[in-house]
């Protein structure tokens, strides 16, 4: 019986994983959407609010800005709230 838990909890952490993996990358292609030009792999969600982002939070370009001066979208850097 726990042997079986264990197994249901293992298969639930690997959908979960997967579904936050699938959900950063919709998030990234929504804001390659917004903004073309971009790489998926270097763009950085935020946890900032934004109300210019689709997402609602900044979203940086790790490549061409890796402090996160510069959000795609309103232009704020990561530190200034």
């Amino acid at each position: 019986m726990l042997e079986s838990a264990h197994t249901r909890v293992r298969v639930l952490h690997e959908c979960l994983s997967e579904a936050e993996h699938n959900a950063r990358a919709l998030e990234r292609a929504i804001v390659l959407d917004a903004v073309p030009g971009h790489e998926e792999h270097t763009i950085q969600i935020g946890s900032w609010e934004c109300p210019t982002s689709p997402l609602g939070v900044c979203a940086y370009d790790s490549e061409a800005d890796p402090c996160h001066d510069d959000c795609l979208f309103c232009h704020d850097p990561s530190e200034r709230k």
